[in-house]
C-alpha cells in the first residue's frame, strides 16, 4: 500500500479514471430504463452519469481538502483513499445490480455503503499523517457522506 502513495500525477489520473468508469458502469447497471432508450438518450445519460461521478468525487475530496487545508497533510494520500473508497463502493454496487434483477433495497445500499465508506475511513485513519483531531474531522465528514449517499 505504501507504493501506491508514491505514484506520480499521471498515475493518480489513472486511478481516478478507474473510479470514474466504475461509477458510470454502476449507474448504467442500476438504470433499468436504459435498455429501450434511443442512442441520443443513451449519450445524454452517459453525460449525466459522467457529471454525477465527477461532482460526487469533487465534493467529497474538496471538503476533505478544506478540512485539512491548514495542516501538513499529504493531499495525495487523501486523493488515493477517496478514490479507493469510492471505487470499492462502485464495484460492490455493480455486483449487486448484476446479481439482483430488481432495485436495490435500503439494506443492500447500507451494507455496500458501510463497506465502501468504512474502507475510506480505515485508509484515512491508518495512512493519513495528521493529528487525531483532524482524523476525527475527516472521519465525521466521511460518515456524513455515507448517510447522504444512503438517502
Amino acid at each position: 500500500m505504501k507504493k501506491l502513495y508514491g505514484l506520480d500525477k499521471v498515475s493518480l489520473v489513472g486511478i481516478f479514471l478507474i473510479y470514474f468508469f466504475l461509477d458510470i458502469i454502476t449507474l448504467f447497471l442500476g438504470d433499468k430504463n436504459i435498455s429501450g432508450a434511443p442512442m441520443a438518450a443513451m449519450k445524454f445519460k452517459f453525460l449525466i452519469f459522467a457529471i454525477e461521478a465527477t461532482v460526487a468525487f469533487a465534493i467529497l475530496y474538496g471538503i476533505s481538502y478544506l478540512l485539512l487545508k491548514n495542516t501538513k497533510a499529504d493531499m495525495k494520500v487523501v486523493f488515493i483513499n477517496t478514490t479507493i473508497g469510492l471505487a470499492v463502493t462502485s464495484i460492490l454496487s455493480s455486483l449487486a445490480f448484476i446479481i439482483i434483477s430488481k432495485d436495490a433495497s435500503i439494506w443492500q445500499k447500507l451494507i455496500i455503503g458501510i463497506i465502501g465508506a468504512g474502507s475510506m475511513i480505515w485508509l484515512n485513519w491508518k495512512n493519513l499523517k495528521v493529528d487525531q483531531s483532524n482524523k476525527i474531522k475527516i472521519t465525521i465528514w466521511n460518515v456524513i457522506w455515507f448517510v447522504i449517499s444512503i438517502v
